[in-house]
Order: structure tokens, then sequence, then C-alpha cells
């Protein structure tokens, strides 16, 4: 601006050095405060999300928990005892029947068995007995079977026990049962004056005793059948010393 000489500047009038600038736009004005609403909302959002992220760790957790815990109850449960303990645990050598017997044939052959079997809950094992001097018309066999059921089989062994007597005492001719003190069962087979049978059951243990004679050792059905059943009488009460 160019003042015309001889005229005081008007009143109030300060020049350029009095004035501010203001907000590009806004001559004269400040600059608008800077809105904090986005802030706010991002804010509230990362709150919500935390929270919601928070709430599934949780539930995932206690999820997980609660699984196991079903899982411990709806698994397997451990074996359980199906019947009583085996009764038996071992089964005498031929030595202990042998001292109850009188007039067996001298010698005498003992062997331990595994028997095998193919009953998965059971181990089968035992004692062969034979008393045959070779030159004398009789000859006596025995044998023991121990049905042993496995860790958390309980009551497999008797079970297996009664299955073997009853295929045993299937065969032969049927004579029904025998008087045998002690057995929790007994029957005879095939009884003639040369070959008497008794099979025994007691516990978990099956016993067989076999009574053979020659044809012309003379002797009589009634003296086949007192003879094997000592035997058998024996072999019993050794197991159930």
């Amino acid at each position: 601006m160019i003042m015309q000489p001889g005229y005081p500047p008007p009143q109030g009038y300060q020049g350029q050095q009095g004035y501010q600038p203001g907000y590009p736009g806004y001559p004269g004005y400040p600059p608008p405060k800077k809105s904090n609403t986005g802030l706010i909302v991002t804010l509230c959002l990362v709150g919500v999300l935390l929270l919601a992220g928070l709430g599934v760790g949780a539930y995932f957790l206690i999820d997980s928990g609660s699984s196991s815990s079903r899982s411990a109850s709806s698994g397997p449960a451990p074996s359980t005892e199906t019947g009583p303990p085996d009764r038996f645990q071992a089964v005498p050598g031929c030595a202990e029947v042998e001292r109850r017997v009188t007039g067996l044939p001298e010698k005498m052959t003992d062997e331990a068995k595994d028997h095998g079997t193919s009953d998965p809950d059971v181990t089968m094992t035992g004692h062969s007995c034979l008393w045959d001097s070779g030159d004398s018309p009789i000859r006596v066999e025995l044998s023991f079977h121990l049905s042993a059921s496995l860790p958390g089989k309980s009551g497999a062994g008797t079970d297996a026990a009664s299955r073997y007597f009853d295929t045993m005492a299937g065969q032969g001719s049927q004579n029904g049962s025998a008087d045998v003190p002690g057995a929790d069962r007994a029957s005879r087979t095939s009884f003639s004056n040369t070959d008497c049978s008794i099979h025994v059951l007691v516990g978990n243990v099956y016993i067989g005793a076999t009574y053979y004679a020659d044809e012309d050792a003379g002797v009589t059905t009634a003296t086949c059948e007192s003879d094997v059943l000592k035997v058998a009488t024996a072999a019993t009460e050794a197991v159930s010393r």
C-alpha cells in the first residue's frame, strides 16, 4: 500500500506487523481440533476383540479339561475280577503221590510239562507221571494240569480247568461219577479189567489217572477200579495239601 504524503495512517492500523496468519483457508481463526472419535472406536474394537479372545481361550481350556475327564471316565475300565482267584498256584510232583499209594510199579518217571493252550486268559502247566517197571503187567499214568489265570483275568483258571475236565471226561465210555474226597467233580471212564480212568477237577487243577493191566494179569474190573481210585485220591490230597 502506498501512503500519500501528509496523511497519517488510519487510527489503529498497525501495518502487516500485527497480522496473525490463521489456518489455511480460515484467515484469522485457529486450526480446528483433531477429532478423537476414530481412536476411541479403535480402542473399543481392540478391547472387544481382546475380551473375545480371552473368552474363547478360557472356553477351550475348560473344555479340554472336561474332555480329559470324560475320556478318563468313558474310556476302557481297568480289568476287573470276573471270578474267585486261582485256588492253586502249583501242583505237586509225582513223588508226593507215590508216598500216599502202595502197590505201584517200582519205576517212576516224573516230567514237568508246559501243556500249552489256545486260551488267551490262562497258562497251563503241570506234571506227567508214569509208573512202569517194564516187566510188570501193570502200568499207571497220572497227569496234573494247572490252569493259571493271567493278570486281570481272575477266575479264568478255574473256568479253563473245568472245560478241560469236560473234554477229557467226555472221552471213552462213560461210567458215572467217582467218589474222590476233596474233588469238586470226578468221573469214571472206560472201566474194564484192563483199562480204568478217573478224571478229577479240584479248583483250577485237572487230574487224570489211568490204570492199565495186561489181559493175562488176572486183574478184575473191581481191582482196576479200586487201584485207580487210590491213585486219584492220593493225587487230589497232594494238590490240596
